[in-house]
């Protein structure tokens, strides 16, 4: 199987990563705490100048509703709206007490998740997107799954059991620009730790089954010049994305001899004692979601513990 090489192209240093316009959706309840904390250490190394800090109450809150109405009838007592963002603000600016260069705003809206948080990253033109995972909340690895898929700015996840430390990073790869972005992406993050921080990339492939076709070769044979144009292809990627750091980076090629490309990621993640995952979305389009785009929405489904970072 011939495998398509990556034509090399020299590029300059990766840039420092930052982000200067960041919505983080607070769910009051629990999970907002672990969120909120790994986001304010996250904020050490990373820069964030604006953070829009945004809970969404369900539009099912019908008996919310009649209490707000006989609140507004006190005058020298707060509307609903106002106590649950004066709430929000207290448990944010607890997290970010001496964090005086980022500016912290707060808004509360009722409505749909989704839609509240497409429409306000995009009034907000956030360059990242923030949320929780709470364990075994099904619905929350949903609402991460379609976030990624219809968002058009880096996304991260972090789950209530993140840990508060960064020295394994994982890009899982498929030789595509989505998966090279966010090796570049790593490396940017690696170089604002202080700490020795490991990076790996992982490339699950499969071998096809070629007993319909009449080639005079053993199985051995063939899958050695398989991991071989494998093991060329991914030394062309890396001279593409990262030229200058590549030696830096440890690489893994994994057989898949069972469906479900998200479940190895996960595997070899939990083995190597990964604490942050980036993986590289795809377009918008139903081909590109296909492709690396349905496996990280399926490895978002299964996730959670590791701190994840959609890049776009």
């Amino acid at each position: 199987m011939q495998v398509k090489e990556v034509p090399e192209v020299t590029h300059s240093a990766i840039k420092p990563l930052t982000y200067k316009n960041v919505l983080a959706a607070v769910d009051i309840g629990g999970s907002e705490n672990q969120m909120l904390t790994y986001l304010s250490f996250w904020s050490r190394f990373v820069p964030l100048q604006f953070v829009q800090c945004l809970h969404v109450v369900p539009e099912t809150t019908f008996l919310a509703g009649l209490f707000e109405k006989d609140l507004k009838q006190l005058p020298s007592h707060p509307s609903l709206t106002q106590q649950v963002e004066s709430l929000l603000q207290n448990i944010v600016r607890e997290h970010f007490l001496d964090r005086k260069e980022i500016e912290l705003t707060y808004q509360v809206s009722e409505g749909d998740p989704l839609d509240i948080l497409l429409e306000a990253s995009q009034k907000a033109n956030a360059d990242l997107l923030v949320i929780g995972q709470r364990h075994g909340k099904s619905h929350q690895g949903i609402l991460a799954k379609k976030l990624v898929r219809k968002s058009t700015c880096d996304t991260l996840i972090i789950p209530d059991s993140a840990p508060d430390t960064i020295r394994q990073i994982l890009v899982p790869i498929d030789f595509s620009s989505h998966s090279g972005r966010a090796l570049q992406r790593a490396i940017a993050l690696a170089n604002r730790l202080d700490n020795e921080v490991e990076i790996s990339t992982l490339y699950v492939y499969s071998i096809p089954n070629m007993s319909a076709y009449q080639i005079d070769r053993t199985f051995e044979e063939y899958r050695s010049i398989l991991l071989e144009n494998l093991h060329d292809a991914q030394d062309a990627f890396l001279n593409k994305y990262v030229p200058q750091d590549k030696d830096r980076i440890h690489t893994e090629l994994v057989e898949k001899d069972m469906p479900g490309t998200a479940r190895y990621l996960k595997q070899f993640a939990d083995q190597a004692n990964t604490d942050f995952v980036i993986m590289g979305a795809k377009g918008h389009s139903k081909v590109d979601r296909l492709l690396l785009g349905s496996v990280t929405e399926a490895f978002l489904m299964i996730n959670d513990n590791i701190p994840t970072l959609i890049t776009r």
